[in-house]
Formats: C-alpha cells, sequence, structure tokens
C-alpha cells in the first residue's frame, strides 16, 4: 500500500536526521525533540496500521491481536 510504504519512508528519514544530530555531537536536550517527534510518530503511524488491518480483517491482525489488546496498547516514552 503506498500511503504505508510512504509512511515508513518518512519514519526513516525522521530517524536517520536523528541519527545524524547524534553523529555530529548532538547532546540529550538538543536531540530530545527529535527524539520524542519519533516517538509520537510512530505510535501515531502503528495506531493507524492497526486501524487499517482491523478494518480489512487482515489475517495477522486477527490471528495475532484482538481489537481491544491493540486499543490498550501503549508506547511509553
Amino acid at each position: 500500500m503506498a500511503e504505508i510504504d510512504q509512511a515508513h519512508q518518512a519514519l526513516l528519514e525522521m530517524l536517520q536526521q536523528l541519527r545524524l544530530a547524534i553523529l555530529e555531537g548532538a547532546t540529550f536536550a538538543q536531540v530530545k525533540p527529535q527524539l520524542l517527534a519519533c516517538v509520537t510518530e510512530t505510535e501515531r503511524h502503528f495506531q493507524h496500521e492497526e486501524t487499517l488491518r482491523a478494518a480489512a480483517t487482515h489475517p495477522l491482525y486477527l490471528s495475532r491481536c484482538s481489537p481491544k489488546s491493540a486499543a490498550e496498547f501503549k508506547f511509553s516514552a
């Protein structure tokens, strides 16, 4: 699905920018906003994917995760 592929590319770009900042010697305080943005976007992305899988009754979604357990999953930063 093109939408998901584009989202994956955007996530990878965010992570690459974070990696480069770290390699260039940025402090934690300097990269913290980028790190938090990566966490937030990753969480949003996977919630969106779960919604798409549930709507499509994706076999992996049905076999591994009930809608209730997926909704209860939270990534803590």
